[in-house]
């Protein structure tokens, strides 16, 4: 997936989540996410939410460029992202 000339590789959608500023990688779409993991076992549901193995690969036909400002953030800035 590529979007403002970044390359999002393993990553399926570009999720906004309420206050949260900018989005969330997600390697697989809300209803794949939501459907696993039934009662006392979900993990499969947790570990399907976190961005791990997603890559961000700057796509640019320069030779050479300019520093861009770059804000990564990684953990959950509030307690319903995984509802």
């Amino acid at each position: 997936m590529e979007q403002d000339g970044i390359y999002f590789h393993n990553v399926e959608v570009l999720e906004r989540k309420g206050m949260v500023p900018g989005v969330l990688l997600q390697r697989f779409p809300e209803q794949v996410r939501l459907g696993l993991g039934q009662g006392d076992h979900e993990r499969g549901r947790f570990f399907a939410q976190v961005s791990t193995g997603c890559e961000l690969r700057f796509v640019t036909d320069a030779y050479f460029f300019s520093p861009v400002p770059l804000l990564l953030f990684a953990g959950y800035p509030c307690d319903d992202l995984l509802r």
